[in-house]
């Protein structure tokens, strides 16, 4: 359901934006019909990056998660470092995946 969705979404703003420029060398009916299989290949990055992240992250109970959260909000040192390297480490294996999905 989101695949068409996000694809007309893209297309759209591809057009809005100015994309159809008449000295352009780009031949336009390809590059539009490759931005559903980009935006594909894009999804599925970022789904693999979230259940790499799911699968591989510490599971915790109620407390421990209210703990951190807690300790995150009133911006304590360790649950902020923590926060941060679990963010930088999904950006990370999204970047990789979405890397290696533009090939």
């Amino acid at each position: 359901m989101w695949l068409p969705l996000v694809s007309l979404l893209a297309v759209g703003a591809w057009l809005f934006l100015g994309a159809l420029d008449p000295s352009a060398t780009v031949d336009i009916i390809a590059a539009l019909t490759e931005v559903p299989v980009l935006t594909a290949k894009a999804i599925a990055a970022l789904g693999l990056a979230w259940l790499a992240r799911r699968r591989f992250r510490h599971r915790l109970t109620d407390e421990q998660k209210l703990a951190f959260w807690e300790g995150l909000m009133a911006g304590r040192g360790g649950p902020l470092l923590v926060f941060v390297i679990d963010t930088l480490v999904f950006l990370a294996c999204a970047a990789l995946l979405l890397h290696f999905f533009s090939r």
